[in-house]
């Protein structure tokens, strides 16, 4: 390297080593661009291509300063969480667990790095500390930046509520940084309170209106042994055991199937039938006795006597019964 020549009154100190050269990033980076041009346009980027490279360079430069201006409103919130992390670790470091002290002790020492670990103070390099939580935090330091309602939070939130509770009831005065981490806290858990109740107000109406669709046509007061109305159906339906409503629902289906099948085989006109079958028949047999009681012919006698014989006689004898020559 040659020795620099930047050394005017007002000047920033002169750089000192480094880590990578920037101009070769560049150059890597504007060479990629290049290749992915190729790739999408069939060329790279030529003089009068026929587009207003003005317009072109004008857009650019509005879509870099929204992202310039995203990255920054970003990187004030990841500050912001950031500060309220090491606020956190700063009170674990008076916990008297020592797994808690020890697993502050890690967290400071991966946010400003292990000279400071011992020694938590206010945090006075915060591109730093950005630095470590984006390369080289681990797992549950970004889910705490992450998830700021996450359960380990809440968890980790309560223990520094248990550790600054413990410093006030020893008498020991709180800074005006542990002052207001406490009142950050309670106002969360408050918050959190009542979004709770809020929650289970609402569960609790989703589930009143759920029950009132359930019993919905219910009507009380069956009498035992009387026949039960559609809604006393319902009443008793709805307070037996799932297993004895799924028996019920099942001898249901089986009558509702056999009244299927009895529609399908016109079961009802030949019940009718039968009636008036058995009707008639029960008068034919009243009048064939009347008659054998007022007559007294013996030829009459034995042709009533016939008929009523045939007349008592199995359907099927009936039908193959032939009738007799009379003398």
């Amino acid at each position: 390297m040659t020795e620099p020549t930047k050394n005017r009154p007002g000047d920033q100190p002169l750089p000192a080593g480094g880590q990578e050269c920037v101009q070769d990033a560049l150059v890597r980076l504007i060479e990629d661009r290049k290749q992915l041009g190729i790739q999408r346009y069939g060329s790279p980027l030529m003089t009068h291509n026929g587009r207003d490279a003005s317009r072109d360079m004008v857009e650019e430069a509005l879509d870099l300063t929204v992202y310039s201006m995203q990255v920054a409103m970003e990187f004030r919130d990841l500050r912001a969480a950031i500060a309220r992390v090491t606020n956190l670790a700063n009170v674990w470091m008076d916990a008297p667990d020592p797994l808690a002290r020890a697993g502050a002790a890690d967290l400071l020492s991966t946010i400003r790095g292990p000279q400071q670990a011992t020694n938590p103070g206010p945090t006075t390099d915060q591109d730093t500390c950005l630095t470590h939580i984006k390369d080289a935090c681990d797992g549950t330091t970004r889910e705490c930046v992450r998830a700021t309602n996450d359960d380990s939070l809440r968890f980790l939130r309560r223990e520094s509520l248990l550790v600054l509770l413990t410093r006030l009831q020893r008498g020991r005065t709180l800074t005006e940084e542990e002052a207001g981490t406490l009142r950050h806290h309670v106002e969360t858990e408050m918050r959190e309170a009542e979004t709770a109740r809020a929650a289970a107000r609402e569960t609790r109406k989703d589930a009143q209106a759920v029950l009132d669709r359930f019993q919905a046509g219910e009507e009380d007061g069956h009498v035992e042994h009387a026949e039960l109305t559609p809604g006393q159906w319902l009443w008793k339906f709805n307070r037996v055991t799932a297993e004895e409503r799924l028996t019920v629902i099942s001898h249901l289906l089986q009558d509702a199937a056999r009244g299927r099948r009895c529609f399908y085989m016109a079961h009802d006109p030949r019940v009718e039938d039968d009636r008036r079958t058995v009707t008639t028949l029960n008068r034919v047999r009243d009048e064939l006795e009347r008659w054998m009681r007022n007559t007294l012919e013996p030829q009459t006698m034995r042709a009533l006597t016939d008929i009523q014989r045939a007349l008592r006689a199995p359907a099927s004898d009936t039908a193959a019964a032939t009738p007799k020559e009379q003398p």
